[in-house]
């Protein structure tokens, strides 16, 4: 009888086995293929369980961006246990950006050069202007679109702002998909 019911015990683990295992995270959601560090290696997207994501779209052409880049990286590593940041590329190549990551000495992650979940992210906030920060709660809601004048002007108590809007339960997600378009895409 026991190695009946154990039998059946291990069945139903192994059909629901791969359904628990593709359900993922928020950040696996986002960037299905995983992120790289600043060296081009690729990262698995746990390193960003449990932190405040900032979404950096920045480009090494853009004066502002190069302007506000060693603020973010000081920012980040003083905060580097709550909070960490992803770039998302407006570089004009993909070497320019990886000379752009390495040059600020940017310690983040990306998500790749024109990879689908950066043009994804593009598409889906639509940013007006470079350099933006979106900050993301741990469980991906939208806390703030206003990243860069946030850790401009008050980067002594913005994160502590942040971790209480993420607390807030009527904060958006982000916002859906569009019609035809898929995650990942």
């Amino acid at each position: 009888m026991r190695r009946v019911a154990f039998l059946i015990l291990f069945g139903v683990l192994m059909l629901a086995g791969p359904a628990v295992v593709a359900a993922g995270t928020v950040w696996d959601d986002l960037f299905p293929a995983g992120l790289m560090n600043a060296k081009g290696e690729k990262v698995e997207t746990k390193v960003l369980d449990g932190k405040l994501v900032g979404l950096y779209f920045s480009g090494h052409w853009c004066p502002d961006c190069r302007r506000f880049s060693p603020r973010l990286v000081t920012f980040r590593n003083l905060n580097q246990a709550e909070f960490e940041v992803v770039l998302i590329s407006y570089d004009k190549s993909e070497p320019e950006m990886w000379t752009y990551m390495t040059s600020f000495k940017m310690p983040w992650f990306t998500a790749g050069y024109k990879t689908p979940a950066a043009e994804a992210l593009k598409e889906r906030f639509k940013v007006p202007s470079i350099p933006a920060l979106v900050v993301l709660s741990p469980t991906g809601k939208v806390v703030t679109l206003e990243g860069v004048p946030d850790v401009q002007n008050a980067p002594e108590t913005c994160l502590q702002a942040w971790k209480a809007n993420a607390a807030e339960p009527v904060r958006e997600p982000l916002p859906p998909l569009d019609e035809g378009e898929e995650a990942g895409e």
